[in-house]
């Protein structure tokens, strides 16, 4: 099975001092792992090792996945190419697949109005799905996900979610996310891992075993009361006791 393994002693931006150490993940195909702590708790630092995007000095990377993306929580689409362009634009130097870009861009809820359009001209959940379109046209087995739907209204946030979460469905994707939400994670993730400490590190393992599909809002909310009294979680987030 395909997996990704991402064992670290330490990690620093200066050799002075570690921004993160004692680190384990381990991420199988069809799976979910979300990362929470506060800000500058280490998770998009943790993001960028486990994709190869910083490199692991003190400590060992396997990845066996083929293909993946990231998604940051800006959109980053170029804004003088169009949205066909932005999407297409992964699929470079290779032939462009005109028709595989329309297919997503379908499934992403993006008409062919909405691609002949400038980023500009779009609003920011339509930029998403710009974005989201971009990263599946290259039929990725693993995806890194850095809050992009953090900017989006509760609604389309929810609608974003759950497309998301029919794409891994349907094709067993491997999921790592960032996220400072905890009732997202709990609806997305099948483990939560906890960062928090200086240096940053997992404080705790979290396994979530209710299937999605009974994930329903009064679980979310009962669940998210729970994992909030936790010492861990407590403290990571520095959330007071007597609230």
């Amino acid at each position: 099975m395909k997996s990704l393994h991402l064992k670290l002693e330490e990690f620093g931006y200066l050799p002075i001092k570690p921004n993160v150490q004692n680190i384990d993940i381990r991420l199988v195909a069809g799976r979910i792992v979300a990362l929470i702590g506060a800000s500058g708790s280490g998770k998009t630092t943790l993001l960028k090792l486990a994709a190869g995007l910083l490199e692991v000095n003190k400590g060992q990377l396997n990845n066996s996945f083929r293909h993946q993306a990231y998604l940051f929580q800006e959109t980053r689409l170029l804004p003088w190419k169009s949205c066909l362009d932005n999407i297409t634009l992964s699929l470079m130097p290779v032939k462009i697949n005109v028709d595989l870009a329309l297919q997503y861009a379908q499934i992403m809820g993006l008409t062919k109005e909405d691609l002949a359009k400038y980023p500009s001209e779009l609003s920011g959940g339509m930029r998403q799905r710009v974005a989201l379109a971009r990263a599946f046209i290259i039929q990725p087995d693993l995806l890194f996900l850095d809050e992009p739907f953090s900017g989006l209204d509760f609604t389309l946030r929810a609608e974003m979610q759950q497309l998301l979460l029919s794409q891994m469905l349907d094709k067993q994707l491997a999921i790592l996310m960032v996220t400072h939400d905890l009732n997202e994670a709990i609806l997305m993730a099948d483990e939560i891992l906890v960062l928090g400490g200086d240096p940053a590190h997992i404080v705790k393992r979290i396994m979530l075993e209710q299937a999605r599909d009974k994930r329903h809002p009064e679980y979310i909310f009962y669940e998210a009361q729970k994992l909030m009294k936790m010492p861990e979680i407590i403290a990571s987030f520095a959330i007071r006791e007597d609230r």
